[in-house]
């Protein structure tokens, strides 16, 4: 087990980790990503050190080693302003079922809140039963579902959408 996760924002120098474990989870799991392993090997270092300027990226450390990622975009517009959506969740294998992804997104959320977000919101491939669990875990409930969200080697993937309101807890 990982003596403890230590989350926090990526910044430009995090660049090489970031890039390097955001491949590793578009060739493991293609079915889990909108994003392409071979668009995202294309992309110059800039593109990545970008990346982590302009979005809201979070990393999980064991130690110095990042094993752990995700994002949010917080929506446009003042009447949706309270909204922001969760996307490229990852945890390494050797630190799935540790609590990695639970500080992970403790810790995402912990930032949202802080910065005014009333609603997260994502979505998880139905079958994808470890990160369904994952986020249930962590507060999420299902509020709808995406069909055909992803096509993948001509294979449909429907997407479970989840919500969690950073301001009640009753929701």
């Amino acid at each position: 087990m990982p003596a403890e996760i230590t989350v926090r924002r990526l910044v430009p120098a995090d660049a090489p980790a970031f890039r390097t474990l955001r491949l590793q989870a578009l060739k493991d799991h293609p079915n889990a990503f909108g994003d392409d392993h071979a668009e995202a090997m294309a992309r110059p270092d800039d593109y990545w050190r970008s990346a982590l300027e302009k979005r809201m990226h979070f990393g999980g450390f064991d130690g110095e080693r990042l094993v752990a990622t995700a994002h949010y975009d917080r929506l446009p517009g003042r009447k949706l302003a309270h909204r922001a959506v969760i996307y490229g969740v990852f945890i390494a294998a050797d630190c799935r079922g540790r609590g990695a992804g639970l500080a992970l997104l403790a810790g995402l959320e912990d930032h949202a809140r802080k910065a005014g977000i009333l609603q997260l919101q994502l979505g998880v491939g139905s079958t994808n039963t470890a990160a369904l669990r994952l986020y249930e875990k962590s507060g999420f409930k299902v509020c709808g579902s995406d069909p055909r969200a992803l096509i993948v080697d001509g294979e449909s993937i429907d997407e479970t959408l989840m919500v969690k309101f950073l301001d009640r807890s009753d929701a």
